[in-house]
Formats: structure tokens, sequence, C-alpha cells
């Protein structure tokens, strides 16, 4: 696969976490109104967390429970948290 189709399919999949997130959460209400909250940090440090608990379960486990595909996944939310953030920066450039 070219880099360019790889990267398609990991922006694609980054889209439909937004829309994912805005379903669960209202359009854009997983990033704080206000684009300098510290709240904001905490939300993308909870799913980078997420991404370390996916590797430690996989590398310090008897069994790994974790496969690429999962952390996969949990890396695209993290992605896709980020990008909700920055959407908030970008509508409120003030």
């Amino acid at each position: 696969m070219k880099a360019t189709e790889l990267q398609r399919e990991i922006f694609r999949d980054i889209v439909i976490e937004r829309r994912r997130q805005d379903a669960i959460h209202g359009e854009s209400s997983i990033i704080e109104r206000n684009p300098l909250g510290f709240e904001n940090f905490a939300i993308l440090g909870e799913e980078v967390g997420e991404v370390g608990k996916a590797l430690l379960d996989s590398n310090f486990s008897k069994f790994p429970v974790t496969s690429r595909e999962e952390l996969g996944r949990e890396l695209v939310q993290v992605a896709a948290v980020a990008v909700a953030w920055l959407e908030k920066l970008m509508e409120n450039p003030q």
C-alpha cells in the first residue's frame, strides 16, 4: 500500500471516530467550549493512557490481550480527540 493510500485510510478512520464521538457526546462537546481549558488536556491524556494500558497489557501479560488492531483503534481515538481540540481552537481564534 502506498503511503498516501495508507494515510487516506488512517484519516478516514479518524473522521469516522470523530463522528462516533459527536454521536455519543453531542457535536464537538467531547472538548470543552474553551479551547484553552485544562479539561481538554485531561480528555486527551485519558485517551493516551488507554494506549499505554493496551501496551502494558500486551507486553506484560502472560497471554497478550492487545492486538495491533486494538492498539490502532486506541491511537485513532487519540488522534480524533486531538482533532476535536484543534477544531475548537480554529472555531474560536481569539
